[in-house]
């Protein structure tokens, strides 16, 4: 069990090392800053809602920040579980479960985000908003699908 421990604890320190010296790649920061900027221009909101929501961005980022944090961390524990032969298949599905959970919690934090910036919109942004959101593009997986064509289209295209 003890070598267990030290190749968990090793691995999670080459990851921690790993993240904090990775290199930006075209695809860093997509959704947030200047793009994510970008994706609200269509609202034409006034300075006063920009300032309201850039604040509720803040706070919600606060609370995912640490959310990402301990998926990345317990998606590193589960792939060294899965090589370690001791390790049950219980042992991994809770594992597993642990992992869904902190995802439909950052869902659900995404989620009451959302419903607070549109708190803030006019009725005539409100209409856009939620075709946004509703829209396959509004949705984190479409968002994905988009990532996965960016490489043929060329970089910027993706852009409205």
């Amino acid at each position: 069990m003890k070598y267990n421990k030290l190749i968990l604890s090793a691995a999670l320190t080459i990851f921690a090392f790993s993240s904090i010296f990775a290199q930006n790649g075209p695809m860093a920061g997509k959704g947030q800053g200047k793009a994510r900027m970008m994706k609200m221009n269509f609202l034409n909101l006034s300075d006063e809602q920009q300032t309201k929501i850039d604040k509720l961005r803040l706070e919600f980022k606060k609370e995912i920040i640490p959310l990402q944090t301990k998926i990345r961390s317990q998606n590193s524990e589960y792939r060294l579980m899965i090589v370690d032969e001791n390790v049950t298949a219980n042992e991994l599905k809770k594992k597993l479960n642990g992992i869904s959970g902190v995802r439909q919690e950052m869902a659900l934090k995404r989620a009451l985000h959302q419903r607070q910036v549109r708190s803030l919109l006019t009725d005539e942004q409100k209409v856009k908003f939620d075709q946004h959101i509703i829209s396959e593009r509004g949705g984190k997986a479409g968002h994905r699908g988009m990532h996965k064509r960016a490489g043929k289209r060329g970089p910027g295209r993706n852009f409205r």
